[in-house]
């Protein structure tokens, strides 16, 4: 009986951490400018991110994986985008994005000024300008929607969209150009 429960508990704790491992390693993703998900995930504030969700959808053009501190009510979550157009980079992102309740907490606003100081010292590129639009959006002296942002090869992107469950939430996003151009219905 007890090693029927040990092994129970080894293979729950084994799924457990399968399905927290994000399915992009950056070294299978040649040219990739996106840090991997343990980057975020090790920094402080971002260890509340817990609950992890891979979403595949069949009809989709692009796939996501999320970790969020709550399964429904999250007030901060950090997604991967993936395009399904290109066979041969399934595993490998065109983008990131950080989502919070707006107005966010203090410590959301933290974790988006840490967001983008990653990603910037990932690129190698001046975020000046991406952090500038996030913090018009937080302290209201912008509309709800910031100019797309080109930063080197990428694109951001700072808003607050209405979810019609969750109310605002703040986005911050770094995405490859013609992923954000084609899959999020940017013209040119």
């Amino acid at each position: 009986m007890a090693c029927r429960l040990q092994l129970l508990l080894f293979v729950c704790l084994l799924f457990v951490q399968v399905s927290c491992n994000s399915r992009y390693k950056a070294s299978n993703c040649p040219g990739t400018l996106f840090p991997e998900s343990h980057i975020f995930l090790v920094a402080p504030g971002f260890s509340r991110l817990a609950f992890f969700q891979s979403r595949f959808y069949d009809k989709s053009p692009a796939d996501h994986e999320i970790w969020a501190d709550q399964r429904f009510e999250f007030t901060l979550a950090l997604q991967y985008h993936y395009a399904k157009d290109d066979l041969t980079t399934l595993d490998c992102p065109k983008g990131v994005s950080l989502v919070m309740k707006f107005p966010p907490s203090p410590e959301n606003r933290r974790e988006g000024e840490k967001f983008i100081q990653l990603f910037e010292q990932a690129v190698q590129t001046d975020f000046t300008k991406v952090r500038a639009a996030w913090w018009r959006l937080i302290e209201g002296s912008a509309g709800l929607a910031e100019p797309p942002i080109r930063v080197g090869p990428l694109v951001a992107e700072v808003s607050v969209v209405a979810h019609p469950h969750r109310g605002n939430l703040l986005s911050v996003g770094v995405y490859e150009h013609n992923y954000f151009r084609s899959f999020l219905a940017i013209p040119k």
